[in-house]
């Protein structure tokens, strides 16, 4: 069986043999070579353009709870609930848990929220992440919680009844 392979013996005494698509720096040759030039380029330019989303969402988050915060002068801190679909639920509280503000849904850079928040108006199973950004916390910790749990809920705790 003949190797159509090449040979090239080092001053060293090492031979060292290449497959017949290689050269002797061992690369293919330039026709079979795979474009490689644009894909680290595209591959950060992809990466730094979701970062810049995230950053744009993050800021566009901000301004909705600083224009909420403002627009609600018994607002101690805001509920930020996230969505699975990307909506977002936000609302101002008050030093007693309550409501400061109306609920408002919404979805960065877009017009209108999706067509499941239409419908289900953003459903409790559909929450990825609920937390209160705090513009004024209590300073009592149990005052705190008491709120989150008002606001927020809880995990259910397991049924105690027997089965």
């Amino acid at each position: 069986m003949a190797l159509n392979a090449k040979c090239l013996l080092t001053t060293s005494g090492i031979m060292t043999i290449f497959p017949p698509e290689t050269n002797k720096a061992g690369q293919a040759p330039q026709n079979q070579r795979k474009d490689m030039s644009n894909k680290p380029k595209a591959i950060k330019k992809r990466q730094q353009e979701e970062l810049d989303q995230k950053h744009k969402a993050m800021l566009y988050e901000q301004a909705m709870l600083e224009g909420i915060i403002e627009g609600s002068p018994d607002a101690i801190g805001v509920a930020i609930i996230r969505l699975n679909c990307g909506c977002r639920k936000m609302a101002a509280v008050d030093k007693n848990g309550e409501p400061a503000s109306k609920v408002v849904i919404f979805r960065d850079n877009a017009a209108n929220i999706c067509d499941l928040c239409k419908k289900d108006d953003g459903a409790f199973a559909r929450v990825t992440e609920a937390f209160i950004h705090w513009d004024k916390e209590p300073q009592d910790h149990r005052k705190k919680q008491e709120i989150e749990v008002k606001v927020l809920g809880s995990v259910p705790a397991p049924s105690s009844q027997p089965h």
